[in-house]
């Protein structure tokens, strides 16, 4: 998978994939020392520094058995295109 700059990685869908079967943000904080309101951010369009990020998708492909590559991706919002 290609990100290119129109697409950015949906990390509502990471952090709702990391918390399935029981999960919570609590437990993904634990996990990754990243404090709970800062997920809570990035669930709500607050984009994670690189190495957060990176921490987070390794997190997401151990639990969900994928590849990084296949982390899902949404449209990213431009507002010159909204014009």
């Amino acid at each position: 998978m290609t990100v290119t700059p129109e697409l950015r990685i949906d990390w509502f869908r990471i952090l709702t994939d990391l918390c399935q079967d029981g999960g919570s943000l609590y437990q993904v904080s634990r996990i990754t020392s990243i404090p709970r309101s800062t997920l809570q951010n990035y669930k709500q369009g607050v984009e994670p520094s690189h190495s957060l990020g990176m921490c987070l998708l390794r997190l997401w492909a151990i639990k969900t058995g994928k590849d990084r590559d296949e982390a899902p991706t949404q449209q990213r919002y431009d507002p010159i295109m909204v014009r």
